[in-house]
């Protein structure tokens, strides 16, 4: 990914809009899947990801603020989503019928006191999810 057009994005923050999906840097992985990076912009709200027109198979929105897993469009595409230090304290409803094919969902270092630690061995908000990764 182009670390060089990264650094060149303004900053808004607490805000996840429609040109800063535009501009963010996107591209194969390291897992060789196609990735939208939304890396370290004080996000607070997931919200207008519908501009992505489900292109993706991953999206890193780590090192952000957001606190609700919520506001997804229905993204079929999507399997992998990363969340590393973040404040997530509430999974909204209806996750699993937004992101069908999640099957990744990466929440290490998650800044939100009493929030579960979820292990292989049960079950994630999506009925489809099953791969977990999450510490206090």
């Amino acid at each position: 990914m182009e670390s060089s057009a990264f650094m060149n994005l303004p900053r808004v923050a607490g805000r996840l809009t429609a040109e800063l999906i535009g501009r963010s840097p996107q591209g194969l992985n390291a897992c060789d899947e196609y990735e939208l990076e939304l890396r370290g912009h004080k996000i607070a709200a997931i919200e207008n990801l519908g501009a992505t027109q489900n292109q993706f198979d991953a999206i890193d929105l780590s090192d952000n603020e957001v606190v609700k897993l919520e506001g997804f469009p229905r993204l079929p595409r999507l399997h992998t989503l990363t969340l590393c230090n973040n404040r997530i304290a509430r999974v909204g409803k209806g996750l699993g019928e937004q992101l069908p094919n999640l099957s990744c969902l990466v929440l290490t270092t998650i800044a939100s006191p009493g929030w579960p630690i979820w292990t292989p061995s049960r079950r994630a908000p999506s009925s489809r999810t099953s791969a977990f990764s999450a510490t206090r």
